[in-house]
């Protein structure tokens, strides 16, 4: 586990590695920059996604919000799905 410069070490943990408060307020701001941006832009696909199936494949309306649907269907599965992978396969593990 990690711990921030001046804490205590946890009983029965030498040598973790220490970071400074800096650098977690560094690696938080990433993340959050990180989900904002990818939230941004399927917020932005989503909104296009419906409109460029029906203009270039000639679509009707509930045949691209079908597709749209599943789009969306495979984002959260891969969120549900990839957390647990992530946490078992991580680089940490």
């Amino acid at each position: 586990m990690y711990r921030i410069k001046g804490r205590s070490q946890a009983k029965g943990r030498s040598g973790s590695p220490i970071l400074s408060k800096k650098k977690i307020l560094l690696a938080l701001a990433v993340l959050i920059a990180l989900i904002f941006s990818k939230f941004f832009y399927l917020t932005s696909l989503t909104n296009y996604y419906t409109f460029y199936l029906m203009g270039k494949f000639h679509l009707p309306v509930q045949t691209a919000q079908m597709y749209l649907f599943l789009s969306l269907a495979t984002v959260a599965a891969g969120t549900i799905i990839g957390g647990p992978f992530g946490d078992r396969f991580g680089i940490w593990s």
